[in-house]
């Protein structure tokens, strides 16, 4: 039998979420509200920490190497009480590494692969639609209709669909089922836009499609509902708000909730078979239920009815509005007094105010420009126009704590233009300064809008590119390599530049520079002309 002891709050718990997809997504942002929503009514110090493996996009598995070295990082010096991993790819990172959270308590929610032998401190707990029943409410709602599926071309998705179709044609053997499974969704909503009125949409989760491209299911759902002929139904409260009508479905926040129960009273057989039921409804969409003239009456007698009219004011509009009347009277007689006993110094005032407001917005916007310009001064290199050394010092601490709070890929390139000297002996120092600014606008012309680069010092510029891994940066700095390349001196001569590239990994912003710098004294030896990273 299963059994782990209640977590004891009295000392300020540390609890880790491990999601098997990205922080965007509305189930993970249910399941996190409704965890930290047990907890708002109490005093408690705990930490509670979430993680993302965002293995939609990222399926490699040096990905999940680099996710558990990650991990291991970042709490080494932190002891976990209870971690959790929510989906299948987040169990299997448990179930691959197990050693490295021995001293943790472990629940696996919804792992959807085959667990075998676990750790003792392990609990397996299937937070899984219930496919029967969800099936069996959207046929009582939808009786004699031709039932099309939408879902997307992964595993899970495909495997959902065979299990609901085979349930509909257990159920409901005259009825015709159309898959739309792993199509595009243009080609989905070109469908669905052109079926009959007989019809009926059930979406079963889209993340990719046959052609490899990712999408997000709650938007897939609002363009689904949007562009559909007939209602569209599905099983997740997480999309609910998209255009869906509703049906039995499971709910994120109510998963929260019960993870929460289960850290107070402990896992147990009979907490773990109680999860699942707890964590299920009939929700529906009263907008929606209205558009498609769907009658109440035929839903579930226990069902939740979201996003209805509020009829208060019909039902209070008489007292409303005569008490509003009566205020305004009130007000306008008032009014109508003072301002009569004093409209003359009231004029006098208006006036002098008026002159005295245009003299202060003028003043204020004189002040303005000159504050703007002043602060373009201070961090502006005057001859390249580009951001000069000290304002690119402090912007990279800022995306180095950035990058270290959220994991986030954080990359620079040092940029040396190459025989330099010779240009300014060969050509004089004019021309020098023409070529420093036409580098600069090959480098700035070239870059997205999150990127920052600046003069670094005599003919070397710097890069900072948030959000880029060490391949994309060196991917542009190739890019910028080539540009470069283009600009001449005169009809005979042009100018090359070598490239550094370096990539953040929990190291200083001095130790990240000197690795760019590194990498860029390689370029240089290595003929110039080239990118080293």
């Amino acid at each position: 039998m299963i059994v782990l002891s209640p977590l004891s709050f009295a000392d300020s718990p540390r609890v880790l979420w491990v999601f098997s997809w990205h922080k965007d997504l509305p189930w993970q942002q249910e399941i996190e509200r409704g965890f930290e929503s047990h907890f708002e009514s109490t005093l408690l110090d705990s930490k509670f920490y979430y993680e993302y493996l965002d293995s939609a996009r990222f399926k490699d598995l040096s990905h999940t190497d680099a996710f558990i070295r990650y991990i291991t990082s970042k709490y080494k010096n932190k002891h976990l009480d209870i971690v959790f991993f929510e989906g299948e790819p987040a169990s299997q990172v448990y179930l691959n590494n197990a050693q490295l959270f021995a001293q943790s308590q472990v629940i696996l929610i919804n792992p959807g692969v085959e667990v075998g032998n676990l750790p003792d401190s392990t609990a397996v707990i299937s937070a899984k639609l219930d496919y029967q029943k969800a099936t069996s409410s959207f046929l009582q709602l939808n009786p004699n209709k031709d039932v099309v599926i939408v879902a997307g071309d992964e595993p899970a998705a495909r495997s959902r669909t065979s299990e609901v179709k085979s349930f509909i044609k257990e159920q409901s053997p005259h009825v015709s089922v159309e898959l739309l499974v792993g199509l595009s969704l243009p080609t989905v909503k070109n469908k669905v836009a052109l079926l009959s009125k007989n019809s009926v949409v059930l979406y079963l989760l889209m993340f990719d499609d046959e052609k490899g491209e990712h999408y997000i299911p709650y938007q897939v759902a609002e363009q689904l509902a949007s562009s559909s002929s007939v209602p569209v139904y599905s099983f997740w409260t997480s999309l609910l708000r998209s255009g869906i009508v509703g049906g039995y479905m499971i709910d994120g926040q109510r998963v929260g909730e019960q993870a929460a129960l289960l850290l107070e009273s402990g896992v147990s057989v009979d907490s773990i078979n109680s999860f699942n039921t707890q964590t299920h409804g009939f929700y529906f969409d009263a907008r929606q239920l209205e558009a498609w003239e769907i009658d109440e009456e035929l839903l579930p007698v226990n069902a939740t009815v979201l996003f209805a009219k509020r009829n208060i004011i019909e039902e209070y509009f008489v007292p409303i509005m005569t008490s509003f009347t009566l205020f305004i009277l009130l007000v306008f007689v008032f009014r109508y007094i003072e301002l009569k006993k004093y409209t003359t110094q009231l004029n006098g005032a208006k006036n002098a105010l008026r002159a005295t407001n245009e003299s202060l917005m003028l003043a204020q916007e004189e002040l303005t420009s000159k504050n703007k310009k002043l602060e373009d001064l201070s961090i502006t290199d005057h001859l390249t126009q580009l951001y000069n050394r000290t304002y690119l010092e402090k912007t990279l601490e800022r995306e180095l704590e950035r990058a270290q709070r959220y994991g986030n890929h954080l990359s620079i390139i040092l940029v040396d233009i190459d025989h330099f000297k010779k240009v300014n002996d060969n050509f004089g120092h004019q021309m020098g300064d023409k070529v420093l600014q036409a580098v600069a606008n090959v480098l700035k012309s070239n870059l997205r809008s999150i990127d920052s680069v600046g003069r670094w010092g005599g003919e070397e510029f710097l890069i900072l590119c948030p959000n880029s891994s060490l391949r994309q940066a060196t991917l542009l700095a190739e890019k910028l390599r080539s540009e470069v390349e283009r600009v001449p001196i005169n009809r005979t001569s042009r100018i090359t530049a070598s490239f550094g590239v370096a990539c953040f990994h929990n190291n200083t912003s001095e130790q990240l520079i000197n690795e760019a710098d590194v990498a860029l004294y390689r370029s240089k030896d290595a003929g110039r002309n080239c990118v080293c990273a």
